[in-house]
């Protein structure tokens, strides 16, 4: 097993080397903005969002594999585990590559556990909360329009995403 997925930011900002990637996408998860982001998208005092996955029997999430090649396999998990250490923790799951295959993959998802899990009740909350935080890797809003974008890119429909989509533009009017 050499495959890394991504959900989140490690979709349009990878930052470890790769031999290959490709559409992919875990069967009975959904993405979900219930992670707070105190170290990368806000500040302690003022935490953004980013996303985790939740399980969803009748859900698939969509995102990216990258094949890494053996010699940087550990490396790889040293890097990915320093960045997504607020919560996150390492899974390995079967994912389906978008070809057809089945593969085992690492994805690093934050679960209900951790004190930095925290739904909100309504999109609109959740938007206004993006809306309003930045942090060291910039602002929350930029985060959600990439990923918006990364996904539209891919064509995939994610209705987290487009829940999110209808909560901004309501709060712009």
């Amino acid at each position: 097993m050499n495959w890394i997925f991504g959900y989140g930011s490690i979709m349009w900002n990878p930052a470890i080397s790769y031999s290959e990637v490709r559409k992919a996408k875990l069967s009975g998860w959904a993405r979900r903005f219930w992670q707070l982001s105190p170290d990368h998208r806000g500040t302690p005092a003022f935490p953004g969002r980013v996303v985790t996955l939740v399980e969803k029997a009748d859900c698939d999430c969509w995102g990216l594999a990258f094949r890494i090649e053996e010699s940087q396999w550990d490396k790889t998990l040293e890097i990915l585990d320093e960045r997504e250490k607020n919560g996150y923790t390492r899974h390995f799951l079967e994912m389906n590559l978008a070809a057809g295959s089945e593969e085992l993959c690492v994805t690093y998802i934050a679960r209900d556990t951790n004190v930095s899990f925290s739904p909100l009740p309504s999109a609109k909350e959740t938007a206004l909360n993006i809306t309003q935080a930045t942090g060291p890797s910039g602002s929350n809003t930029d985060y959600f329009l990439r990923l918006r974008d990364t996904l539209e890119s891919l064509q995939v429909y994610d209705e987290e995403i487009e829940r999110l989509n209808k909560a901004f533009v309501e709060i712009d009017r």
